[in-house]
């Protein structure tokens, strides 16, 4: 069964306008589709049928109990019509929507004046009672209760809550409901300032003439309490709607949307996911790879952003997806070369950036890592580190300045700030050649500084640096 959040219930006293017609249920248990809607009625605690004064089919609070009637819908509704009679002195009926105790008032109690001349019911603390005995000399007031939901209605309950009394009857009606929705699925969920967002809307049925559609955005909290309007459309049937984002929006993550009906007045449910919308473009991000690479070797795909909080995602050959901001992908093959893309995102604003991979055929050394004693300062000596799996592997460098060198882990002394930057390690085995970087940041020394002090002093007196 849907779940529906009762938001709000639009109350029209007396004989009001239903949007169709009513449509009566008239079994006590099981499952019967009433125009088209198939209708589940459940009795609850002892819940029994019988009829009085025309009334019925639907007995509670016999035997002095809490007993009920559940009626559930396989298509929302959002009007009803409860009458009842012979409401003792002293019983008192709740009306349970969606699982929710709703609070009547005498905004949707009228009198009942059907087959039986009786007292009337009144509302008190939110629920169905009476004071007053029947004019026949028994307890069995009447009352009429209409019911018009702006939300759709999936199960309303008909309860008997206290022990005072001999029951009361009651029938039950409902009308074919006309509601809109946002169409699914709903998968725009990351916007910009200036993207335009677009979406199809349905209707159950049409609705009455002069009838306009408005849709809502939330607060970046998914909060409807002071909604925005997107966008309004003259119509009574289904359409598209759509809203290009202003730069004025505030960045957040938890955006939702949902669409006013004017006539009948219907709320549609939300679009079912949290909509991130930005203003703001992250910086462009750098995207580098570790290639060439060898068919045994493992793929290393890096990205970096001076924009914080962006997320990242990665497409390229075959498929390839990922959304890590460092990927890696074991033995690529050759057909795994060719252009990687990565995308920075924040709350729906993108850029891009690609690397290039190269991936050589035969197998060379795998596990290919270089690394150093960075950070450093300057006069240091800088060392590198160069490591593969494998034996026989030889090994050559490149890197600022001009710098390489054919030794594994060559050393550097007396560093300069200048050498700073990336070091390449390429290690091959005369089949095929991998390679790995590190980057190295060398940092100036404070320059020298010397004391001043007031001494001499004697003995006493105030020693300042």
């Amino acid at each position: 069964m849907k779940k529906f959040l009762l938001l709000s219930l639009l109350l029209i006293t007396g004989n009001i306008a239903f949007s169709q017609t009513l449509w009566s249920v008239t079994h006590t248990s099981g499952t019967q589709t009433i125009n088209g809607n198939s209708v589940t009625v459940t009795g609850l605690n002892s819940a029994s049928s019988t009829t009085y004064c025309g009334i019925g089919p639907y007995w509670v609070g016999n035997s002095n109990n809490t007993s009920g009637y559940m009626y559930a819908f396989s298509t929302p509704v959002s009007e009803f019509r409860i009458v009842m009679t012979a409401m003792n002195i002293g019983e008192v009926i709740s009306i349970y929507i969606n699982g929710t105790k709703y609070n009547l008032s005498t905004s949707n109690l009228s009198s009942y004046t059907g087959s039986c001349t009786a007292g009337n019911c009144v509302i008190v603390s939110g629920d169905i009672t009476t004071t007053t005995a029947s004019n026949n000399g028994a307890a069995a007031s009447n009352g009429q209760l209409d019911i018009i939901s702006s939300v759709g209605v999936d199960s309303i309950r008909v309860q008997h809550i206290n022990g005072i009394g001999n029951g009361t009857t009651f029938n039950f009606a409902f009308s074919g409901d006309t509601t809109v929705s946002i169409k699914q699925p709903f998968n725009d969920t990351l916007l910009c300032a200036g993207d335009t967002l677009q979406f199809n809307y349905s209707v159950s049925k049409k609705f009455k003439s002069g009838n306009i559609f408005t849709a809502q955005l939330s607060n970046a909290s998914g909060s409807f309490a002071s909604p925005t309007v997107i966008d309004t459309v003259h119509s009574d049937t289904a359409g598209i709607m759509s809203w290009v984002v202003p730069s004025t929006i505030t960045p957040g993550g938890g955006y939702r949307i949902r669409i006013i009906a004017s006539n009948p007045s219907r709320i549609s449910s939300d679009n079912g996911k949290n909509i991130s919308i930005g203003n703001i473009m992250p910086a462009k991000p750098v995207a580098n790879n570790n290639g060439p690479l060898c068919a045994n070797d493992t793929l290393k795909l890096t990205a970096s952003s001076a924009t914080s909080g962006v997320s990242y995602m990665w497409t390229g050959p075959n498929n390839f997806t990922s959304g890590l901001q460092n990927p890696v992908k074991l033995n690529p093959l050759p057909a795994d070369g060719g252009d990687y893309i990565v995308t920075a995102y924040i709350f729906g604003c993108r850029i891009k950036d690609t690397t290039t991979v190269v991936v050589n055929a035969g197998t060379g050394p795998t596990g290919t890592t270089a690394t150093g004693n960075t950070p450093l300062c300057a006069d240091d000596t800088l060392k590198l580190f160069g490591t593969a799996n494998g034996t026989g592997n030889n090994y050559n460098w490149t890197g600022p300045n001009g710098f390489s060198s054919n030794t594994q882990n060559p050393v550097l002394p007396a560093s300069t700030v200048a050498m700073s930057g990336d070091y390449v390690l390429y290690a091959g085995n005369g089949n095929c050649v991998s390679r790995d970087t590190v980057t190295v940041v060398v940092k100036p020394r404070p320059a020298n500084f010397g004391g001043i002090t007031n001494a001499p002093i004697c003995t006493g007196e105030t020693l300042t640096f």
